[in-house]
């Protein structure tokens, strides 16, 4: 609608200036207006369709949330929305998992479990072509990011072993040398530093091997020499 449209540009507005207050009422503003839309029109053959959309409206917002106030340097807004970010993140990519995993009875159910091996790998591409699905790299660098915002933003140790979780989780997703070298500075924050080095050097080696780090690398060895002379 146009009121629902108005809305979303004066959001678009508010992401631009360091008013927290217009973001969050913009915000708020557009989850209550599509709330309204979908009642007034919400039937039972389309109710489950609208919770779906309103559940990935505020997926969306918890996303704007988390660029904003990055963008602004807010340390407490960006621990917090960090970690509603990748809870939802991990959280509906273990219900996807949990489907796949019903669709292949012949697998044992485990709703803990994260897959990491190459068969899985391959047989969950299968289950995605079959279903239409993509493989969808850039949730594993919304955990990256997160994880590495929240190396810079937090010293607390509850905070980093969280962000280490995404970092593991992302690297299983989709291992590049950057994540590798998030993974690696988390656990020189935790004090691990034997491993916080192992996985550096890591990092470098995939970084050494591929032209799209070449900018990085001089920083990546940098910081392998820091965490060396601990």
């Amino acid at each position: 609608s146009s009121k629902l449209a108005l809305i979303n540009d004066i959001l678009k507005t508010a992401k631009r200036n360091k008013d927290k207050i217009e973001l969050e009422n913009s915000l708020n503003l557009q989850l209550e207006y599509t709330k309204k839309i979908y009642q007034n029109t919400s039937v039972l053959g389309q109710y489950k369709d609208s919770v779906k959309y309103l559940d990935e409206l505020i997926d969306k917002q918890t996303l704007t949330r988390f660029d904003y106030y990055v963008s602004i340097s807010d340390t407490s807004k960006i621990i917090e929305n960090s970690t509603k970010l990748c809870e939802s993140i991990i959280d509906n990519y273990k219900k996807k998992q949990e489907e796949f995993l019903k669709f292949h009875i012949s697998l044992p159910f485990d709703s803990t479990f994260i897959p990491n091996h190459d068969e899985w790998i391959i047989k969950n591409i299968e289950y995605k072509k079959k279903k239409g699905l993509e493989y969808d790299a850039y949730k594993a660098d919304l955990l990256n990011t997160a994880a590495w915002n929240f190396y810079l933003y937090s010293k607390d140790a509850t905070d980093l072993k969280n962000a280490l979780k995404w970092s593991e989780f992302s690297l299983k997703l989709n291992s590049t040398p950057e994540k590798i070298d998030t993974y690696a500075h988390l656990l020189f924050s935790l004090g691990e530093t034997k491993d916080a080095i192992n996985f550096q050097k890591k990092a470098i080696e995939g970084a050494e091997n591929d032209e799209l780090y070449k900018g990085l690398l001089a920083k990546m060895k940098l910081e392998l020499s820091r965490f060396q002379s601990k």
